[in-house]
């Protein structure tokens, strides 16, 4: 298959091992990536909670953090030129959407403790495993995950007294966003 081939012309085994269309495989175990990710975003989001005050706010937090990810992807991977195909421009568009409403939650660290904002953003990830889950086992853990998500809302939970409804707002917008993209 060419490189200007449509996703849609390969199979979905095709689509897993090279999401891109360039005829190899990913070099690193797919659990690594994962666990590198979440690393990355997690350590992120506890960096730009501590930026907010000095990068002007939530909004000057987000542009620095995708001003540096920009940068670190031109010096890592840079994309021949963009698909030509309406359906590839259409996906790339919709996980820019996503990634901006992922943002969100820097909105809802300006008004709430960093543990109980990520927690909540997480909960779009997990009603997704829970949604997809073929086991009682992973349903399970699952069910379990979101049992201490609840533990946050009982009184007293909180030391720095009650949950602002804005934050929770922006951090529940972000987790529906967060739902949203491992369906693209």
């Amino acid at each position: 298959m060419s490189r200007t081939g449509s996703l849609r012309d390969r199979s979905a085994a095709e689509r897993r091992v090279d999401p891109v269309g360039y005829g190899r495989r990913l070099p690193v175990p797919a659990p690594l990536l994962v666990l590198g990710s979440v690393i990355s975003v997690q350590s992120g989001q506890a960096l730009g909670k501590q930026l907010i005050g000095t990068a002007g706010g939530p909004m000057g937090a987000v542009a620095l953090r995708l001003l540096l990810a920009a940068l670190l992807l031109l010096l890592l991977w840079r994309p021949r030129r963009l698909p030509a195909d309406r359906e590839s421009r259409l996906l790339i568009l919709a996980f820019g959407a996503a990634i901006a409403g992922m943002n969100l939650v820097y909105l809802a660290l300006e008004r709430m403790p960093l543990g109980v904002a990520v927690t909540i953003q997480l909960t779009g990830p997990l009603a997704v495993s829970l949604a997809t889950s073929r086991r009682a086992r992973d349903a399970a853990w699952g069910l379990l995950a979101a049992a201490g998500i609840a533990c946050f809302m009982l009184p007293g939970s909180s030391s720095s007294g009650p949950l602002s409804v804005t934050g929770l707002t922006f951090a529940v917008l972000s987790a529906v966003t967060r739902w949203c993209s491992p369906t693209l």
